[in-house]
């Protein structure tokens, strides 16, 4: 942000260290907060306005499953990222990108996983996107933890023998753990169950906008016969019965995808149409406002105050910031 860029400059002024001045101004660059996103929406809004073809969404949750969503209805034909963690949602797909930071070059090549699944000399041969989720999620991912010392070589080797996917999730997942409970100096997390659940959910089931509805919903929906029912899911994942106007205002970004408590916010003509919450529905697009301010503006604000007024409002800039990720 621009405050933390501020001290940044002025916490350096002088040092000859380069790796330190740009360790510390790499570090006041936040991608993910307010102002940036606000600026990256005004950047989309321009292109989109200027080109008929670009059209863009925020997630309501994580990016990875919204693209996923996208991918499915053959919105978008493939991914462009720095990791493999969207092959977990069912993009076979992704065109992957690594930057050589020390030479100032990336490279990227493009990966089709179900390539990789019908290739003999793949370890990863016979598999399928359901097999690949549970590997990571033994192994250890952003919503699993993981087994101590089961790596994802052994979690190939585990699935791979001991994942049938014509058995229930439960007896799949009693099994590969009784599996690696015999493994030697393995300690499985006594909640590992609750957790391999909890992070199935989230990689089968996150919640995502639907474009052709214009409503968000469950990556893959619930059924009656799903092992994880709708009020599993809602408990983990949060509800998907949402008002229409909400969903398209969280999808167009102008309702900020982690203001909370818009997921809470029961459709008009159920039982009730307010929040669960504290803060009305009409509030979310003055709180938005207030906490993406314009960077030049609040840069202009921020220069022509004292050092004690500076101080006092960094400080609630940090404390609107925190309370907002």
């Amino acid at each position: 942000s621009a405050i933390e860029m501020q001290k940044a400059e002025v916490e350096l002024s002088g040092t000859k260290n380069s790796h330190a001045v740009t360790k510390a101004f790499a570090n006041a660059v936040n991608p993910t907060c307010p102002e940036a996103k606000y600026a990256v929406k005004l950047a989309l809004e321009s292109l989109a306005q200027e080109n008929d073809n670009i059209t863009f969404y925020q997630a309501p949750d994580e990016a990875e499953a919204q693209l996923a969503k996208l991918y499915r209805l053959r919105s978008i034909d493939v991914v462009y990222c720095n990791d493999t963690d969207y092959l977990l949602y069912g993009i076979t797909e992704v065109l992957i990108y690594k930057t050589n930071k020390r030479l100032g070059r990336f490279s990227g090549y493009l990966y089709r996983i179900d390539e990789a699944f019908v290739d003999v000399d793949s370890e990863l041969h016979g598999f399928s996107v359901p097999k690949l989720k549970a590997v990571s999620i033994l192994s250890g991912n952003d919503f699993s933890d993981g087994i101590f010392k089961v790596g994802t070589k052994t979690a190939i080797k585990i699935v791979k023998k001991h994942w049938h996917e014509t058995k229930p999730l439960e007896t799949n997942v009693a099994s590969v753990i009784e599996v690696a409970e015999s493994m030697n100096g393995v300690e499985v997390p006594p909640d590992f169950a609750s957790q391999f659940k909890a992070a199935w959910a989230t990689f089968t089931h996150h919640r995502v906008f639907d474009p052709e509805n214009e409503k968000i919903g469950y990556l893959e929906p619930t059924t009656s016969t799903a092992e994880l029912d709708s009020t599993y899911l809602e408990s983990t994942l949060g509800t998907v019965d949402i008002a229409s106007s909400v969903c398209k205002r969280i999808a167009s970004g102008d309702i900020h995808h982690s203001d909370k408590p818009w997921d809470q916010v029961i459709n008009v003509g159920s039982s009730s149409s307010m929040p669960i919450g504290t803060m009305p529905a009409q509030d979310f697009e003055t709180r938005s406002n207030i906490i993406t301010r314009d960077r030049l503006e609040f840069e202009e604000e921020y220069n022509n105050l004292g050092e004690e007024q500076k101080e006092e409002l960094y400080q609630e800039y940090l404390t609107a910031n925190n309370e907002h990720e």
